[in-house]
């Protein structure tokens, strides 16, 4: 069984949302794409954990019954995302990001499909990393702007390249909110 660790540092985010949603209404939004993640990742039958240090998480985590993986406050996304591979005691494992309101159980299983025994990238709409799959110990995590080139080049190009709508579309801009609620109308709603 794969596991599929899920980074959420925070539900104090987005703060480039703030001239489209205040500072309670980007946290419901966090809350509800990390609910819409978790649940699409646990319909794939995987174990399912967040990777987080932030005590609100944690608790929110414990609510809904999702396991939790300790991070460190210090190493940033890049930390994150290898304490969960780390998680993985050698199984297949997905590093997916919580902001990804139009994720359905299918696009993480053409990730894991295309994973094999390597490597798969899935690119975001603006040319960042919404996921990463693998079966290795270890793998050389570059996020930031323009992270899927990073990441490609790190591992020398040699991982299956992911494009599916449900992984390219991730929230970052207003404009980003803005294009998902004209393709997808309730994928930002609760529920």
């Amino acid at each position: 069984m794969s596991l599929i660790a899920i980074p959420v540092r925070s539900f104090h985010g987005l703060s480039r949302l703030s001239s489209i949603l205040d500072a309670a209404e980007r946290r419901d939004l966090i809350m509800r794409m990390a609910g819409r993640v978790v649940a699409a990742a646990q319909a794939t039958g995987s174990t399912v954990s967040l990777v987080t240090a932030d005590p609100d998480v944690v608790s929110w985590a414990r609510e809904t019954g999702i396991a939790t993986i300790p991070e460190t406050d210090s190493g940033g996304l890049d930390a994150a995302a290898q304490a969960g591979v780390g998680a993985a005691d050698g199984r297949q494992w997905v590093v997916l990001h919580a902001d990804l309101p139009r994720l359905r159980p299918a696009d993480i299983d053409a990730l894991l499909g295309a994973a094999g025994a390597g490597f798969a990238l899935a690119p975001s709409h603006d040319g960042g990393t919404s996921a990463v799959a693998g079966s290795a110990h270890t793998f050389p995590f570059r996020y930031g702007p323009g992270s899927f080139r990073r990441h490609l080049a790190a591992v020398g190009g040699r991982a299956a390249v992911v494009s599916r709508p449900g992984l390219a579309t991730d929230v970052d801009r207003p404009f980003d909110v803005e294009r998902i609620r004209f393709l997808d109308p309730n994928a930002l709603r609760a529920g």
